[in-house]
């Protein structure tokens, strides 16, 4: 009977370390990672999609090991659904004006804020922001009209990495709203 006890603790610990094992590679598909994301109280151990942020959202890097230096890009993706914007009067597309931009990564940079000595990423531009770099970088002078609502898909790619390892976050990243503006001959009475 001791024996069968024994074996049995021996079973469950094994089984535990491979159910931690699986967490962390992503079910045995990547190789561990020497950090995690944590982003609203959730631990992100690997790639994941879907995320809705926000201008002021903070992300922390925790490190198992030696903290290493965190790098962060912010790349557009190809939409199903083109998205249309507006500067200046003139009309620009997603897929084929910002995807196609040679300095897109020059453009989503502003939308991030490194603290390196926190290990905190902190997004301080939101969409907006990035369509307005979009603008400037283009030679295009006038203000971002957003003509429609964003589509409920991932717009952007972000890209975390640290020492060796990589956790890639699918997300749509929103500014905040900070008036409404309604054309009075809409309004009916």
């Amino acid at each position: 009977m001791k024996k069968f006890v024994i074996g049995l603790i021996i079973v469950l610990l094994l089984s535990f370390v491979a159910a931690i094992i699986a967490q962390c590679t992503n079910g045995f598909t990547s190789s561990p990672k020497s950090f995690a994301v944590i982003y609203n109280g959730e631990y992100i151990l690997n790639d994941k999609s879907g995320l809705s942020v926000s201008e002021g959202d903070t992300f922390e890097v925790k490190h198992y090991g030696d903290d290493a230096r965190i790098d962060v890009t912010i790349t557009p993706l190809k939409l199903n659904e083109d998205y249309i914007f507006e500067i200046a009067g003139r009309e620009y597309s997603w897929n084929n004006d910002v995807m196609r931009s040679k300095n897109i990564s020059k453009y989503t940079s502003v939308a991030v804020a490194i603290d390196q000595d926190k290990n905190t990423i902190r997004l301080v531009g939101g969409f907006r922001a990035i369509l307005q770099a979009f603008a400037t970088g283009e030679g295009v002078d006038g203000e971002v009209k957003i003509l429609n609502a964003l589509p409920q898909t991932d717009m952007f790619q972000m890209d975390i990495k640290s020492g060796d390892s990589a956790i890639r976050l699918g997300c749509q990243l929103y500014s905040n709203i900070t008036g409404i503006v309604i054309d009075k001959s809409t309004v009916i009475f």
